[in-house]
C-alpha cells in the first residue's frame, strides 16, 4: 500500500495504482462515512445484519448442543465485526497504529470487544433457542445494524480504537441492558394472564 500526500490536507491511497474508496479524500477531522454514500452504508449495514440474523435463526435447526453453538457462533460473529472495523480503517482511512509497537495497547481492547460481541450473540442465542424469545432476533438485527453503521464512520478518532473503546465501556453494555429489558417485557406479555390473576388476588386481599 502506498500513500501519496498532495499538499497538507489531501491523501491518495492506492494498492498497485488502484484507488481505494474515493480517489481523493480530504483528511477531515470530523467523523464522516468512509464509503462516501449514506445509501451504500445503509445497504451494507442491512445486508450484514440480515446475514447475522439468518445464521442466528438457522442455527436453531441443529441445536443439539446449544452452548457450543452459542460459543462458535459468537466467535464467528466477533471475528466478522472486528474484521469489518479493521478493514474499513485500513482501506479507507489512516490506520493510526504502528505495528507491532502498538499491539500491546490495541490487542487487549480488541479482545475485550470480541468478548462483548460473543456475549451479545451468546445471550441472544440462549434466549431464542432455550426460551423462544422472538425479541432476541429483532434485537440482534438492530444491534448488528447499528454496530456496522457506526464502524463505517472514520475521522475524528484520537486513536484507531476509539469506536472500540466506546463499544466496550458504553454501547455494548447498554445493548445488553436493552436486551434484558426487552426479554423481561416479552416474558411479562407471555404471562400477562397469570400476572393479572396475581394482581387481582392482591387487590382483593
Amino acid at each position: 500500500m502506498s500513500t501519496i500526500r498532495l499538499g497538507l490536507d489531501i491523501a491518495f491511497v492506492s494498492i498497485d495504482g488502484i484507488p481505494l474508496g474515493a480517489s481523493l479524500q480530504p483528511l477531515q477531522l470530523q467523523p464522516h462515512l468512509a464509503l462516501g454514500s449514506l445509501g451504500l452504508t445503509v445497504l451494507i449495514a442491512t445486508v450484514v445484519a440480515l446475514t447475522a440474523v439468518s445464521a442466528f435463526v438457522l442455527q436453531g435447526r441443529a441445536a443439539d448442543n446449544r452452548r457450543r453453538i452459542a460459543i462458535i457462533g459468537g466467535l464467528i460473529y466477533a471475528v466478522a465485526l472486528l474484521s469489518f472495523w479493521a478493514g474499513v480503517r485500513i482501506l479507507f482511512w489512516r490506520f493510526a497504529a504502528e505495528f507491532p509497537s502498538d499491539l500491546p495497547f490495541v490487542l487487549p481492547i480488541m479482545i475485550g470487544v470480541g468478548m462483548l460481541f460473543i456475549t451479545q450473540w451468546g445471550g441472544a442465542t440462549i434466549l431464542y433457542l432455550s426460551y423462544r424469545f422472538r425479541i432476541a432476533g429483532v434485537w440482534l438485527f438492530a444491534t448488528t445494524w447499528g454496530t456496522v453503521y457506526a464502524f463505517v464512520f472514520v475521522g475524528g478518532e484520537g486513536t484507531p480504537t476509539f469506536f472500540l473503546i466506546l463499544w466496550l465501556i458504553y454501547f455494548g453494555p447498554a445493548t445488553l441492558g436493552v436486551l434484558a429489558v426487552l426479554a423481561g417485557t416479552e416474558l411479562a406479555v407471555r404471562n400477562r394472564e397469570r400476572l393479572i390473576t396475581i394482581v387481582q388476588g392482591i387487590t382483593e386481599d
